[in-house]
């Protein structure tokens, strides 16, 4: 009625999610989902991947947005002894097990001396299989939830940060096309990426466009990968400048804002969806 351009951003398979909807349900959420698609006059989506799967579906221009890096604070530019790896995240999808694997592979590295440790910062709830898994004396520790603003801080001061993802099927089905937000926090950390997860999903794929950045893509390999990269940790450093300028480059926040400003600029004077997308 009033004319007001419409703007929606995917961050999640919505409508492929809707086949594990009750049947009686289905055909109304997808009508109403298509509904959404065709009214809009401009779609973002979390990941390359998630673009390419709706534009097919619904035959209209779907556009990346990442999430924008705070990159006003310099990163600290020395090594901790021992090497100090944070992953802060959930727990959920099977990032447990992967985690577990990595504590289980740094426990074998630091069976003579600590090399390294893992912090890990979650709110998720702690079992005592997770706590067992994942509480290993000397090389692994759940260290809790922490406010957003003391995982930054944290994050600046690791060597290597993580982001994970689990290697079981079902869960890679679930966040296939998902990017995870915590890539772009890993990236204003200032420090060494390290990503852990199976090949062709959107985080893991996007981690390997990163220069600077370490992906460990097969389970068998975690404990081969991490040995070899804290044996040579005096490139860390220099991987962590090549990841600095990869972020100033891609997501830092400024030019992120600035793109989205121009774009619904350009869309509100008028000008057609597929003219914005090209």
């Amino acid at each position: 009625h009033t004319n007001c351009k419409i703007v929606l951003f995917i961050a999640d398979d919505v409508y492929g999610a809707i086949d594990n909807v009750a049947w009686y349900r289905q055909c109304y959420l997808r009508k109403e989902f298509e509904k959404c698609i065709e009214y809009s006059d401009k779609l973002y989506a979390v990941s390359e991947e998630m673009c390419e799967l709706y534009e097919q579906r619904f035959n209209k221009p779907v556009e990346v947005l990442y999430k924008g890096c705070d990159l006003s604070t310099e990163p600290k530019g020395f090594l901790n002894e021992p090497i100090k790896i944070v992953y802060a995240g959930n727990l959920y999808y099977g990032r447990d097990d992967t985690l577990a694997e990595l504590a289980k592979a740094l426990e074998k590295i630091n069976s003579t001396k600590t090399v390294a440790k893992l912090e890990i910062y979650t709110g998720a709830t702690i079992t005592s299989e997770i706590e067992r898994k994942l509480n290993i004396v000397g090389s692994s520790e759940i260290m809790g939830s922490r406010p957003y603003n003391e995982i930054k801080e944290i994050m600046k001061n690791a060597d290597i940060v993580l982001h994970v993802e689990s290697f079981e099927e079902k869960q890679k089905e679930l966040v296939k096309y998902s990017f995870s937000t915590k890539i772009i926090d890993c990236l204003q950390s200032g420090n060494v990426v390290l990503g852990i997860g199976p090949s062709n999903i959107a985080s893991i794929e996007y981690l390997k466009k990163i220069d600077g950045a370490f992906v460990i893509d097969d389970m068998d390999n975690i404990f081969d990968s991490i040995s070899k990269i804290l044996n040579e940790k005096n490139i860390l450093n220099e991987n962590a400048k090549k990841t600095r300028d990869f972020a100033k480059e891609n997501h830092e926040l400024t030019v992120v804002r600035e793109k989205l400003k121009e774009d619904l600029t350009t869309m509100c004077k008028g000008k057609s969806n597929e003219s914005v997308a090209n």
